[in-house]
This record gives structure tokens, C-alpha cells and sequence, in this order.
């Protein structure tokens, strides 16, 4: 056999040479690879010695190779004529019916026989992504021992890779192997039932194996950890009638009882139930009917949330707290929104800084309200729900006539998480000073301290916008962000902008403006295209030729910036330009060009009046020479009556491009 392959490896090499001097010889040698000149098939089943049979696996997995002529290889050939060869990772692609050699894997179970230390290797093995290897192992052991937690790894690794019938099949397979599934394979199998949610039949596949836990042969009974999961595959699935279907079942008191976590689950599934309806309904109305009948479902729940909490059998955390706020938000009242105050004070012991919306006793700052003086809990129907007394500030009763003493109510503590809510709240209500207390309040480091993150600067900062606050943003973003160790983003730097462009009567918000710009430039590798649009805008609506000179100068640097990723198709720092950029680009370049037809428009010396030409024509002709021909384009910036600082960008107009007709104009 070795003589065999030294005279193949002879040939080759002639074959190669013969093929470099002339085309004839290439022809000859794949006539001589077609006649079938490797060896054949069954010599190489029957001369197998006891070194190829005695291989590990890692070297079966790199045999050496030939390299043929023409591209050929000797070991792809006997690839193909070797079942007992280990594939690679990279060769199965996930694959469990391909073949791995028994006796490699007879040689690593010998030293696995701790079922820990298989479970470990195994896990090890899907972290390189061999998952055939895996399976075998798992096969392997299983004959001889319980390996359940090595299966389990199977199982996430199959949900984790989206292969949902993959994972389901494994589990029938380690059942009918004699393993018994523990309480962590059907969690795994319901976590990943829910983050593929939108696959079509896994809402009833978690269904299927929730009830067959509940049956007198189920070795494992369902736990609230189970129900928790499976309810979170009913609410990604928007199937509210199987959630209520469970969690109708669910007992008052004990091991199965809800816990904070079920109704989390259960009032975000409301909100998103109520919101995704609403939006595939037709008219206003039938949406506000909607919601409505939503945050009165989930104001029925917190009534018997609250009341299990004075019982001390369920603990209210922060999450759940800020699902009911949630929901509260998604309402059209403004007495909704005004109970989000309310609910947190209940919750976490934070002081209303306004007084309750209706009461009739308002008082200056904190409000608080109490029980009835008997310290019950006033029973609520529907009347009461509506007017929010579920949400009242609730008081430590004292002992019953038994001398027992009530439990004491634990409030949570609020984090980022409860700023967001407060702020969303203040925001839909369009106040400013409560919103400011309350951000001074949670972030106090004597009281709250709270670290805002950066949703939470966006969120304060919307609030600022409205009320036309630039001065406060420009200290937001040059004290406050830095100092809770926050980077801001192009939205940060936007959303201060737009606010200036809100506050344009103000004398002083140019200086404030600037000082935003240089803080964009400091911060960004690259200025947001949107935020010197609106920055050219501010200059025009101030109405004073020099506001526009002294902004065009200013934004000189980054044309430059522009005009070399308009020309090369990256920046300095590396960043490609895509099409929506290139739009924006042009965009401010056209308005730039607007910004000096109306300097020419003005009554300015002929010095001036040359550069101001002689700058306008640049842009222009760059402009048209990587925008298009279109002169229509080209636009003015807009009036002061057409900014009017929202969400959406400043209108444009038309601009006439006859500078012969501006120049005539202008010596005239």
C-alpha cells in the first residue's frame, strides 16, 4: 500500500510539471485521473492496520493531505470511504445524523464517568459548535448512567441556535433513552418556546408539555417558575385568552400561588394586548375604547395586588410597580397619567411634589392619603376604580383584638427605571417644575441616588424642550451628563438643538447654541448632519445677517468634513456613507447655498459681496456635482414661521438659482 502511494505521489508531481510546460499535458493528466487511478474503494477497507483503528479523534479529524492536480485532494477521497472519522465543526453544520467514530468517543466516556464532568465537557464540546459530537456523547452515556444535565445543555444550545423542532426532538429522544427530565429541561424548553414566539406552533407546543407536567405520571409538577414562563410565552404570542386560561387556575395561597413576577407578566401582556389591537382598529374612538378597558383591568388587578401585599403573601418589587405605571401611561385621562404619581408614592414612599388631581384638600408639596381611621381598606368598585382609590397611600394597621400584629408593608426602592416613569408621566401632563423636583429628588445623593442613565437625560431633556428651557439643557449636558459618567449620543445633541430652535426669542440662545455645537464637536467623532441643520435654522430665524455670517463660519470646519465624505465615501474616522447620509449631506449643503443668496439679497459691501459669491458658487457646483443637475434643489432656508421646533424637520422651499438676476439686483 505505501509502495502504491509513492508512485501515485510520482506520478502527481509529473503530472504537475508536465501540466506547467504545455497544455497537452494537462489534458493527459485528467484523462488519467478519470481512469480511476487512486486507489480503489475496497483495498483501502481491507488493508486497515491496527495504527489507523487505534486513532484519537483529533487526529482522524486532520489527516494529512495530497494535493492532486486539477484540485483534487487524497484526503477529500478518503473522507468518503472512512465512517469512523470524527468530523470537524465546521464540516457538519449542526448536523446529528452524521457519523462519528464509536470507538474515539468509547475512548473519552471512559474518563467521563462522573456525570458533572460529562455535563461540563459536553457543554464545552456545543462552545465550539459540535453539536454532533455532543449528541453522540450524550447517546453514548446514557446507556449506562443518568446524564440529564448533559441533555439539558443539548436542549438550550438547539433553543439558543433558533432550531425550536431540533430541541423538541432531543427531548422526546432523551425520554425514550431512560432519562428523565428535571425541572430545568421544561424551563429551558419554555424559555425557548418564548423567545421564538413568532414560530406557529410554539404557543401550543408550550401548551402541550405545561399540562402533561400537571398529570398523575409527570415526574415533575409544575412550579410558579414553570407557570411564570409559560404565561410569558402566552403574552409574546398575544394570545390573552390561554394566559387568563392559566392563570385562572392558579391557587389564592401557597407553593403555586402568583408571585411578583406572574403579574408583571400579566399586566405588560395586557398593556400589549390593548396596544396592538388598538392599532389594527380603525377609528379613534374603538382605540380609546380599548385602552380604556385595559387600565381598568389592570386597575382590578392592583386593587388584589395590593391587598395580598397588606397580607404579606406577595412582595412588590420595582419592575412590577412600573408595569402597572405602564399601563397607566397608555390611557387617555388625564387622571391616568396623574395616578402613575400616585402608585409610586403608594409603592416606594416617594412624596407626591403636587397635589392629587380632584382632591379637595390640596396641599403644597407632599401629599399623602391615608385610610379611612379604622385602617381598613376601603372595598372599590368599578366607581371607585375610576377615580383611583386603589392607589391611596396605605397605613400599618395596628393589632387585632388577639394581640396579633399586621405585617409590615416593605416598599421597594426606585431606580432608573421609576425616574423613566415619573418623568413619562410629567411629560404627558406637560409639567415642567415637577418634573425638575423630581429629578433633583431621585438623583440626591442623600436621599434617592439614583444614577440616570441615558434614557433618562433624553426623557427630562423632551421635557425641557417644551418649555423652552435651553439654558437648563446647556448645564445638562456640561455638568449633569459628565457628571453621572453618561456619553451622549447624535440624539442627545439633537434633541438639545431642536430645543433652542423652541426657545428662538430668547437674546441669549445663540450663545447657548454655540456652546452645544462645540460640545457635539468634542464629544462626536462625527457632528450629527441633523443638528448643524437645525443649528443654520436658528440663524435665520433670529433675523440678523451677521447670526448667518457668523453660522456659516462656523460650520466651515465640518463642510470640509462633509465635502471629503461626499467625495471618497468615508470620513477620517472610518465611517462609510450610506444613501440616507448622503441626502442629509446635500441637504445642509443646499441650505448653505440658501444662506448666502440671502446674505447677496442684503445690502452688504462689494468686498464681501465677492466672497459671499465666490463661496456660494463652491457649494453650489459641489452640490450639483454629487447631488444631480436638478437646480430645484437647491433651497432657502426657511422663515421664521415655517421652524417651529417638533419632531419634524423644518420644511424647505424652492430657491431660484439666478445669481446674474441677485447680482444685477444688488448693484442696482
Amino acid at each position: 500500500m505505501s509502495g502504491c502511494i509513492t508512485s501515485l505521489r510520482v506520478s502527481v508531481r509529473a503530472i504537475s510539471l508536465g501540466s506547467l510546460l504545455c497544455p497537452r499535458a494537462e489534458r493527459h493528466s485528467t484523462a488519467l485521473l478519470e481512469r480511476n487511478q487512486l486507489p480503489k474503494p475496497a483495498r483501502w477497507q481491507q488493508r486497515r492496520h491496527a495504527t489507523l483503528q487505534t486513532a484519537t479523534s483529533r487526529r482522524a479529524a486532520s489527516p494529512s493531505s495530497i494535493a492532486l492536480a486539477g484540485g483534487v485532494e487524497l484526503n477529500q477521497y478518503a473522507e468518503k470511504r472512512m465512517p469512523y472519522r470524527v468530523p470537524l465543526a465546521s464540516q457538519h453544520k449542526g448536523n446529528v445524523d452524521n457519523k462519528v467514530s464509536s470507538r474515539a468517543l468509547g475512548q473519552e466516556i471512559r474518563y467521563l464517568k462522573d456525570p458533572m464532568k460529562l455535563a461540563d465537557h459536553i457543554r464545552y464540546t456545543l462552545r465550539d459548535g459540535n453539536l454532533v459530537k455532543a449528541v453522540a456523547l450524550a447517546r453514548m452515556a446514557s446507556k449506562d448512567a443518568q446524564c440529564i444535565v448533559s441533555w439539558n445543555h443539548i436542549i438550550d444550545f438547539q433553543m439558543t441556535q433558533g432550531r425550536v423542532n431540533a430541541a423538541l426532538k432531543t427531548y422526546n429522544e432523551m425520554k425514550k433513552r431512560g432519562q428523565i427530565p428535571d425541572s430545568y429541561t421544561y424551563l429551558l424548553l419554555f424559555r425557548g418556546l418564548a423567545s421564538r414566539a413568532h414560530y406557529p406552533q410554539a404557543l401550543e407546543k408550550a401548551l402541550t408539555i405545561y399540562h402533561s407536567m400537571s398529570s398523575a405520571r409527570s415526574p415533575v409538577r409544575p412550579s410558579i417558575i414553570h407557570t411564570n414562563a409559560v404565561l410569558k410565552v402566552c403574552a409574546r404570542a398575544n394570545n390573552m385568552d390561554a394566559l387568563w386560561g392559566i392563570a385562572a387556575k392558579l391557587p389564592e395561597l401557597g407553593i403555586g400561588a402568583p408571585n411578583n413576577l406572574t403579574w408583571t407578566t400579566i399586566l405588560n401582556a395586557v398593556q400589549k394586548s390593548a396596544t396592538m389591537d388598538s392599532e389594527s382598529l380603525k377609528t379613534l374612538e374603538e382605540q380609546s375604547r380599548r385602552k380604556a378597558t385595559a387600565v381598568l383591568e389592570g386597575r382590578r388587578m392592583w386593587d388584589d395586588i395590593v391587598g395580598r401585599w397588606r397580607k404579606g403573601n406577595l412582595w412588590i418589587d420595582e419592575e412590577l410597580v412600573c408595569a402597572m405605571g405602564r399601563l397607566l401611561l397608555i390611557g387617555e385621562k388625564q387622571e391616568d397619567w396623574d395616578d402613575v404619581l400616585s402608585l409610586v408614592e403608594q409603592t416606594m414612599a416617594v412624596p407626591r411634589v403636587i397635589p392629587r388631581r380632584g382632591d379637595p384638600t390640596p396641599r403644597a408639596g407632599s401629599v399623602s392619603h391615608l385610610e379611612n381611621q379604622n385602617g381598613e381598606h376601603p372595598e372599590s368598585d368599578g366607581g371607585d376604580l375610576q377615580s383611583g382609590g386603589e392607589f391611596r397611600m396605605l397605613r400599618v394597621q395596628g393589632p387585632d383584638s388577639d394581640g396579633n400584629k399586621a405585617p409590615s408593608l416593605t416598599y421597594t426602592t426606585p431606580g432608573q427605571n421609576t425616574l423613566s416613569l415619573v418623568l413619562q408621566a410629567c411629560m404627558k401632563m406637560r409639567m415642567k417644575k415637577p418634573a425638575n423636583d423630581y429629578w433633583k429628588m431621585f438623583t440626591d445623593a442623600t436621599r434617592y441616588h439614583v444614577q440616570p442613565d441615558l434614557d433618562n437625560f433624553h426623557t427630562f431633556m423632551r421635557i425641557l424642550r417644551f418649555s423652552r428651557s435651553s439654558g437648563e439643557i446647556l448645564e445638562l449636558l456640561r455638568t449633569d451628563m459628565p457628571g453621572a459618567k453618561v456619553k451622549p449620543t447624535t440624539m442627545t445633541f439633537w434633541i438639545a438643538m431642536s430645543t433652542c430652535i423652541r426657545d428662538k426669542n430668547n437674546p441669549n440662545v445663540l450663545d447657548s447654541a454655540d456652546q452645544i455645537l462645540d460640545l457635539m464637536q468634542n464629544e462626536l467623532e462625527d457632528p450629527d448632519v441633523r443638528t448643524l441643520r437645525l443649528y443654520l435654522d436658528l440663524a435665520f430665524v433670529t433675523d440678523k445677517g451677521q447670526n448667518i455670517v457668523n453660522t456659516l463660519r462656523r460650520l466651515g470646519p465640518s463642510v470640509v468634513n462633509m465635502r471629503s465624505l461626499l467625495a471618497y465615501g468615508f470620513s477620517s474616522t472610518g465611517k462609510h456613507l450610506d444613501s440616507a447620509t448622503k441626502d442629509e449631506l446635500l441637504n445642509l449643503l443646499r441650505k448653505m447655498v440658501g444662506c448666502y443668496d440671502r446674505l447677496l439679497n442684503t445690502e452688504v459691501p462689494r468686498e464681501t459681496y465677492l466672497s459671499y459669491m465666490r463661496e456660494r458658487s463652491k457649494l453650489a457646483a459641489f452640490v450639483t456635482r454629487y447631488g444631480g443637475t436638478d437646480k430645484s434643489k437647491l433651497q432657502k432656508a426657511p422663515q421664521e414661521d415655517e421652524v417651529d421646533g417638533s419632531n419634524e424637520d423644518p420644511g424647505q422651499v424652492p430657491l431660484s438659482t439666478d445669481r446674474k438676476e441677485a447680482g444685477s439686483q444688488k448693484r442696482d
